[in-house]
């Protein structure tokens, strides 16, 4: 089986994706995900949804204090 991947406009993405994946579009991108079986040339396809996520913000720690 082979694994291909398509952007909005059909333009072929690398494979496997590069990991952190970027999106090219603001929030929510949606790739087609294209499988084939190599000796058939058969194939099916479907949507992968990729979602944006904020990263996390780390607020400062006051100092501690401990007494002996």
């Amino acid at each position: 089986m082979e694994i291909s991947y398509y952007d909005n406009n059909g333009v072929q993405l690398p494979s496997p994706l590069p990991n952190p994946f970027t999106n090219t579009e603001t929030y929510n991108q949606n790739l087609t995900v294209r499988v084939t079986n190599s000796q058939t040339g058969c194939f099916n396809e479907t949507i992968l949804t990729l979602e944006t996520s904020l990263q996390p913000s780390i607020n400062q720690p006051q100092n501690l204090y401990a007494c002996d």
